[in-house]
């Protein structure tokens, strides 16, 4: 009789979830968790279509997001015996396993045979990922005990195929999982290592270009490295497993310590990446981006303790084909700002970004910000200032101006500062408040501005040439005036402004532009 039943259940579930959405926009969602709560007891090949598979496996991965709707019934846990049992090895193509429980697969102990076993296991327990034909998009975030040894084995298994990875909030990471993914993900296009605190970035220092189809010539270059440690570490062509366990890095042995030293290949396709929150990061190790990603578009580099300084020589150490920039939560100020500009007479910036990020950046003030848009008036399309309470309202009275006109102004403004200074009439703390200048960055102001975009700004004849699109403002108090927002809706109907933005910066409007 309960066989009958659920037969029955399952069959009113097929016809409603092809009902229109609109009409009934939970019922979908309480038939899904009711499958899942008896998923145990049903037949899923023989009663259920790949869309409705799919359906529940999506559902199944997110709970920890959306509440469980049934009441009176646990929630079910999802585990990997469950996706593999949902999942469409023909069609599914993006996987979030976020929500699963990884510590029985990857937790071992300090016993060798111990580890192998536990190697052996998630080897086991992942293997159908190897029959995802068209897996594109893989994220595993928020796995706090996973490191990247116990990684490998799925990155070799669905890393040819990936193009999306996200592994945020892994703690446990360090550089290697970058070796690993630049050798066994050679079309991945996106690649997400937020609050990995592991990682220090030196390998970006190491790269260069290795033949990733021949195993043997990259364990041969590791080996040579490895003379003196050759013997330990069993290295053979029959010798799969221990190859790739010593894929991992050229070792030198002392005789007080032991120094690894990881190099990776250049990553060609890859044009996002996100290193936000990487706080082990030396700001120094990333002065070889253009060399590691040679494509790179989209980078982000936030909340990293990023010095002005630091910033400055990181910007123009960044690949040409740059177009969008995230420094948000750093304390940056003027010397990187006036960096964003390509000029080759002061920097070495080689880009033109069309999108840029500087939300909570409170070291940065309208003086420097108006060069910045004066600069790239041509490119930038999105600007991003929310929690810049330091900006006072005359920076939106520059965005009405021409960049011709800002020009002047901050040249007028740096002159009468330099005048000031040279009559001694005021101290270095009143200059400091008059505009954010400093005595030491007068010349240096002075020199950039009057150069950066003399040439181009000449040409321009309207305020309507401007590129800017999109300006974001959220939680800046002082743009939220009545008096402020009429004149920028009615000086800016082609701007779109964002007052409350609630879900932050990210890159997702480069792909749509």
């Amino acid at each position: 009789m309960s066989n009958r039943n659920s037969l029955s259940l399952n069959i009113s579930c097929d016809k409603l979830l092809n009902l229109n959405q609109k009409k009934i926009p939970n019922l979908e969602t309480y038939c899904l968790d009711y499958v899942l709560s008896k998923l145990d007891l049903f037949n899923i090949e023989q009663q259920y279509t790949n869309d409705i598979k799919e359906k529940l496996l999506q559902r199944m991965l997110s709970l920890y997001q959306n509440k469980f709707t049934i009441k009176n019934i646990p929630q079910p846990q999802p585990t990997i015996q469950r996706v593999e049992q949902l999942i469409n090895f023909e069609t599914t193509s993006h996987l979030d396993l976020s929500s699963i429980n990884m510590n029985k697969y990857i937790l071992g102990n300090n016993n060798n045979n111990n580890n192998n076993n536990f190697n052996n296991n998630l080897i086991n327990s992942f293997s159908f990922l190897s029959k995802c034909k068209k897996l594109t998009n893989l994220t595993m975030s928020g796995q706090s005990t996973i490191t990247s040894d116990k990684l490998l084995p799925i990155l070799e298994m669905v890393g040819h195929s990936l193009q999306r990875l996200d592994l945020s909030k892994c703690p446990r990471l360090n550089d290697t999982i970058i070796h690993y993914i630049s050798f066994y993900c050679p079309n991945l296009e996106y690649l997400n290592l937020e609050d990995c605190i592991g990682i220090s970035g030196a390998v970006f220092q190491r790269a260069s270009t290795y033949d990733i189809k021949n195993k043997n010539n990259i364990i041969k270059l590791t080996n040579n490295n490895n003379s003196s440690n050759s013997n330990s570490n069993n290295i053979s062509p029959n010798n799969s497993q221990n190859n790739l366990n010593n894929l991992t890095a050229t070792t030198t042995t002392t005789t007080t310590t032991t120094t690894t030293t990881i190099f990776m290949n250049k990553m060609l396709n890859l044009i996002e990446l996100n290193l936000s929150g990487c706080k082990s990061i030396n700001p120094k190790n990333l002065y070889c981006l253009k060399t590691a990603f040679p494509s790179l578009k989209m980078f982000s580099f936030a909340k990293n303790f990023l010095s002005d300084e630091d910033g400055s020589v990181l910007v123009q150490t960044l690949p040409s084909s740059l177009i969008s920039l995230d420094l948000s939560f750093n304390p940056i100020g003027r010397l990187t700002l006036l960096s964003l500009v390509p000029n080759s007479k002061t920097n070495w910036t080689s880009f033109q970004l069309k999108s840029l990020s500087l939300g909570y950046c409170r070291c940065i003030n309208a003086f420097d910000l108006s060069a910045v848009l004066a600069g790239l008036y041509k490119s930038l399309e999105y600007l991003s200032i929310p929690g810049c309470f330091q900006i006072d309202k005359s920076f939106l009275d520059q965005i009405l101006l021409s960049p011709s006109t800002i020009l002047s102004n901050i040249a007028s403004a740096t002159t009468s500062l330099s005048n000031i200074n040279s009559n001694n009439s005021l101290d270095n703390n009143s200059n400091n408040l008059l505009n954010g200048i400093s005595n030491q960055s007068l010349p240096t102001t002075n020199s950039i501005i009057t150069t950066t975009t003399t040439t181009n700004l000449n040409k321009r004849k309207s305020v309507d040439v401007v590129a800017l699109k999109t300006l974001d403002i959220s939680y800046c108090s002082q743009f939220l005036s009545s008096s402020t927002l009429t004149k920028l809706n009615q000086n800016c109907k082609q701007m779109k402004i964002l007052r409350y933005n609630t879900i932050g910066f990210n890159h997702n409007h480069i792909y749509s532009s």
